[in-house]
């Protein structure tokens, strides 16, 4: 699995997760400045609205 080791404090990067992953990344990630935007990509829209709005980005 592929995980983010290090983001450049002056990058801003764009996240692209699938909904399994997603629920374990973004509260983490969320938090970063240098992430600009989270997009969860799963076939169950419904599912992951839900634990998704929680969330600003």
């Amino acid at each position: 699995m592929a995980r983010v080791r290090y983001i450049h404090e002056g990058d801003l990067t764009i996240l692209i997760v699938s909904g399994r992953m997603g629920r374990i990344v973004v509260p983490e990630m969320q938090t970063l400045r240098q992430v600009s935007s989270i997009y969860v990509y799963c076939y169950d829209k419904a599912a992951n609205e839900k634990w998704s709005r929680s969330f600003s980005k």
